[in-house]
């Protein structure tokens, strides 16, 4: 038996004009770098272009390196926005700029380098297969962004040209699997995480990596992979549980995590999260 755990680990290109011009970075390579400690060298100027939590660590790493002037461009509001909310409002703290209901049209370019971004603006239409409203581009709107650096991170995708072989992708390019038993298509080949459902959360890998070890044990001892099962579909959804509240209980609001100052974050690589106190701590676990 095999378990696929590959990710999705190629990113997403904006296919635009100008898009391999020096300067051009994709977030995922960018944050790794970084964190490698390699040198990158970013210039004054960066354009970031997307709304999920990529680009809001790739412009606050951007300050933090030294750049000067650092924009998020995003097709959709705030409000759709996938990056978390907190994180978003901390960019902003920090000094990123942020151009939202903006979609970039062209990579501006001199002797084969990134000077600027050319974009246009957009407006909320009807929702898409995502549930948010479609962004449709304002006639004769464009407009200009100067730029150094260019770092997209516009999602992931499977590195399937470096794979060499078949597997079974699904209609939005993952890999197709049995949700019970994270089995694919061939016998004896299973696959979870990121590479069968897209960039998501740790713990939802774990679990697809412990649903796909169950079947894996079964498989190699030729037994029926979903028999006697207790099967993710049959669990209870958090929304569907009543919890009793004591009606003398009074709320109370949750502790607020101390954080450094704004003004100390800057090239600071350091937490910017403190933690709670003993005494924070315990009020929390209490309320």
């Amino acid at each position: 038996a095999v378990f696929l755990a590959c990710g999705a680990s190629r990113s997403v290109r904006l296919n635009i004009p100008g898009d391999d011009l020096i300067g051009m970075m994709q977030g995922l390579d960018f944050l790794r770098e970084v964190n490698q400690s390699h040198p990158v060298s970013i210039g004054q100027r960066v354009v970031v272009i997307g709304g999920g939590n990529t680009a809001v660590d790739a412009a606050r790493t951007a300050l933090r390196l030294g750049a000067k002037n650092v924009t998020i461009v995003y097709r959709r509001s705030r409000a759709e926005m996938p990056a978390i909310a907190n994180e978003v409002t901390a960019a902003e703290q920090e000094g990123v700029q942020f151009h939202l209901l903006a979609a970039p049209v062209e990579v501006m370019g001199h002797q084969g380098k990134v000077v600027g971004l050319r974009c246009m603006r957009m407006e909320l239409g009807e929702p898409d297969a995502s549930g948010r409203r479609r962004p449709v581009p304002v006639p004769d709107s464009e407009f200009n962004l100067d730029a150094d650096t260019i770092i997209t991170a516009l999602g992931q995708v499977l590195d399937l040209e470096s794979w060499g072989w078949q597997m079974p992708i699904n209609q939005r390019g993952w890999i197709e699997v049995d949700p019970e038993t994270m089995a694919t298509g061939i016998p004896g080949i299973f696959a979870g995480g990121d590479a069968t459902a897209g960039p998501a959360l740790v713990i939802e890998a774990i679990a697809m990596g412990k649903r796909a070890a169950e079947s894996i044990q079964r498989w190699l001892r030729g037994e029926d992979l979903l028999a006697g099962r207790h099967l993710e579909s049959e669990w209870p959804r958090p929304e569907t549980i009543e919890v009793a509240i004591p009606k003398t209980a009074t709320p109370k609001p949750r502790i607020i995590t101390p954080e450094m100052p704004v003004k100390l974050r800057a090239g600071n690589f350091e937490e910017v999260e403190l933690g709670l106190t003993a005494e924070m701590a315990m009020a929390e676990a209490a309320r």
